[in-house]
């Protein structure tokens, strides 16, 4: 039960408040909702007096109206106090709390707990202890005007909407309208709790309710998050802003704050809105936009801005030349894949383009022709042997506890149904669970350079010998794996079924043999769909599939991208190409390839204690950084029958 000073009107002090929760009292009665309700319904129309601890009409200080607050599920009440020794102790903290008064038509006794039952109200008192332990007196405004009529709406929670709903003005209030009216009467005090602001003074008009940002969806109430920033851009001054009394400002944006809590964000603070919001348009707009967390939004009215204000005439390689608001001055701009999310980017990117251009005129300055091309200083580097290619990814990855040393996985093979007869224990199934231990191995390397060498380049060489580690890491990690589906595979294939040792340079890679590998794995019962498997071919392979009839015709139809003459699928089956398959020996000692191809998901574990971890330090005497790079990993075969090895020349 609280209470809030609004300020003056009519020589009376404007208080308004919770009269009371649905809850237990400290003295054992149990307020419902439902009688609450019914109690508020019945005095809709009527002045309730105002008394000091509950004692008679002569010492009334004041008179009050009550409403019921459906989303909050509490009674409410606003009220005038028109003693002036009252008044001062409101207004001075030495009153804080409210406390009703009302009949019972009876009582039910549950648990020890009383619940009143037809609740008829006849008076609010102020109290020095209230009934209810959350009684507490607000003092919002120290105003003493002549009329205070214009407020912000109470904070109040509603459910929230998903983060990204789009944001209707115009539907939400259709929506509030809809919710709030009965026998086509609109309830105003409902319909407020739509919006943050509302002019008392005529509350029966739609356009005494200002800066919407709540919706009914699906027949609840619930707060929109970009609702509640567009109302906060607005309250500021973005996009014309709201016309509402600037006393009522600080309250408008305690409200809205709230919901920005709710959505677990931090609200923009008042001082910097507030310093915002005297700038310039269109900069105004643009920034508020950005700080109350619209920057797409931010960005879209910067983008409009410049079509509408700017002459343009487009120029070779995607260049524009702009004339803006028909001043002298030019600006040269280039578009850039991937737009910018906020102004902050925008400016970014604005200034990198004007740089570029400082550096184009000095060097026709110096030169006399602009058409040299411009010197790089970013490093260029070489990837390691064999480009990675993120197998760890298609598996399951199991992260070690800090401490732990060994990972024991489970492996839990499927229980086969058989038939079962009544009122006989059906026997036990042939599942099998097994369990691995896995005992990940550290792996990683160093690479130095001198001052000499960082000083020479204008670009930060530790992060691009960062980004060498990166690539190792992925590298080591697809060795690993290979090698376990290697000597894991559940089944080996090879041309003609001979073997690894007979096989001669005519038994190459061809179609057929993913087909059978296919077959194969159905016979084992492991099932697949279209994606879920993978091939890792050496290039040896991969070149000698290419050079097939069949797959020859089927590029000349278009089945396969004739430009480029990738195979990326075949069969239903994901096609990667490494050198860094293992190899052995055929007939006459001519090298052979294992190609490997499994389903994702199923058919091995990574286990990582550490994942990459970069390293860097120096030595002063040697002049030189060092950066070391490592990472802590294992890898172990889950379902071998989901693996087949593939053996060809």
């Amino acid at each position: 039960m609280s209470l809030e000073v609004l300020g003056w009107y009519d020589e009376a002090l404007r208080i308004k408040g919770v009269l009371a929760p649905a809850r237990v009292s400290r003295n054992g009665r149990l307020y419902l909702p439902e009688e609450l309700r019914r109690m508020a319904e019945e005095v809709k129309d009527r002045e309730i007096p105002v008394y000091w601890e509950h004692v008679s009409a002569q010492n009334a200080v004041g008179k009050a109206r009550v409403y019921w607050d459906e989303v909050n599920k509490v009674l409410r009440y606003e009220a005038e106090i028109f003693d002036e020794a009252a008044a001062e102790k409101i207004r001075n903290g030495l009153i804080k709390h409210v406390s009703l008064g009302a009949d019972y038509e009876t009582i039910d006794l549950i648990d020890d707990v009383i619940v009143p039952r037809n609740l008829h109200l006849r008076e609010i008192s102020l109290v020095a202890v209230p009934g209810i332990p959350e009684s507490n007196i607000e003092v919002v405004e120290n105003l003493i005007e002549l009329k205070a009529v214009e407020r912000a709406v109470e904070v109040h929670e509603t459910p929230r909407a998903p983060l990204d709903r789009p944001w209707d003005k115009v539907r939400a209030i259709d929506s509030l309208k809809k919710w709030a009216s009965k026998n086509g009467e609109i309830d105003w005090m409902k319909f407020r709790l739509g919006f943050a602001w509302y002019d008392e003074e005529n509350p029966k008009t739609l356009r005494s309710y200002k800066l919407p940002h709540h919706e009914v969806i699906d027949g609840k109430l619930m707060v929109v998050w970009r609702g509640v920033a567009a109302a906060m851009a607005a309250l500021f001054g973005a996009r014309g802003g709201v016309d509402i009394p600037d006393r009522d400002r600080p309250g408008v944006y305690k409200h809205l704050a709230a919901h920005y809590k709710q959505f677990g964000k931090e609200p923009p603070s008042y001082e910097k809105l507030s310093r915002l919001s005297r700038l310039e348009e269109p900069a105004k707009t643009v920034k508020i936009l950005e700080a109350v967390g619209l920057g797409d939004e931010a960005y879209k009215v910067l983008s409009e801005l410049a079509v509408e204000n700017a002459k343009y005439t487009v120029q070779g390689s995607g260049v524009c030349e702009m004339e803006m608001g028909g001043e002298s001055r030019k600006i040269v701009v280039e578009r850039v894949d991937g737009e910018p999310r906020t102004f902050e980017e925008l400016c970014k990117k604005i200034g990198k383009r004007i740089a570029e251009s400082v550096k184009l005129k000095a060097r026709e300055a110096v030169t006399g022709t602009s058409d040299q091309p411009l010197t790089h200083s970013m490093p260029l580097f070489r990837i390691p042997a064999g480009a990675p290619i993120g197998l760890r990814g298609f598996g399951e990855i199991v992260a070690l506890e800090r401490g732990e040393k060994t990972a024991t996985l489970p492996i839990i093979n499927s229980i086969i149904f058989s038939e079962l007869t009544p009122g006989q224990e059906p026997a036990e199934a042939t599942q099998t669970i097994t369990f691995v231990q896995v005992t990940p191995v550290e792996y990683g390397g160093i690479q130095s350079f001198t001052y000499v060498d960082a000083e020479r380049m204008s670009e930060d060489l530790g992060a691009v010998i960062a980004r060498c580690f990166a690539e190792a890491a992925q590298l080591s990690s697809d060795d690993l794996i290979l090698n376990e589906l290697d000597s894991s595979a559940g089944s080996t294939i090879t041309p003609g079924d001979n073997a690894e040792s007979d096989l001669t340079s005519e038994d190459t890679f061809n179609s057929d043999l993913i087909l059978s590998a296919l077959t194969k794995l159905r016979s084992e019962n492991v099932g697949f769909a279209p994606g879920d498997l993978v091939l890792v071919l050496h290039p040896k392979q991969y070149e000698d599939l290419l050079k097939e009839d069949y797959i020859k015709t089927a590029m000349q139809f278009g089945t396969f991208d004739p430009k480029t003459g990738v195979v990326a699928r075949l069969f239903g089956v994901d096609i990667f190409v490494s050198p860094r398959v293992k190899t052995g020996s055929g007939s006459g000692g001519i090298t052979t390839y294992h190609a490997i191809l499994f389903k994702k998901r199923d058919a091995f574990i990574t286990a990582i204690s550490r994942d990459l971890l970069i390293e860097t330090f120096r030595d002063v005497k040697a002049r030189k950084v060092y950066v070391a790079g490592s990472h802590c990993i294992a890898v172990k075969v889950k379902w071998d029958k989901a693996v087949v090895k593939i053996i060809t020349a």
